[in-house]
């Protein structure tokens, strides 16, 4: 399995190395991404985790952008 974890500050998506992608803060909104190897193809799970004290906007953004990510 493999995994991607973002930042999302407003509008702007940061890519979270792998050695810090198991630390997530009450303020902050994530996108994740894993990828497993499915019957015939690379298959994937995508969501998204809210912090207690993440703020309005950055709530907004992650929902929007889970649709249109490109791998």
């Amino acid at each position: 399995m493999i995994a991607q974890v973002w930042s999302v500050n407003d509008q702007e998506k940061i890519l979270i190395p792998a050695a810090n992608q198991s630390k997530f803060y009450s303020g902050g909104c994530y996108i994740f991404q894993y990828s497993y190897p499915g019957e015939d193809r690379e298959e994937y799970l995508i969501g998204t985790w809210f912090g207690k004290k993440s703020v309005e906007v950055n709530v907004k953004h992650p929902i929007l952008t889970c649709a249109p990510i490109s791998f």
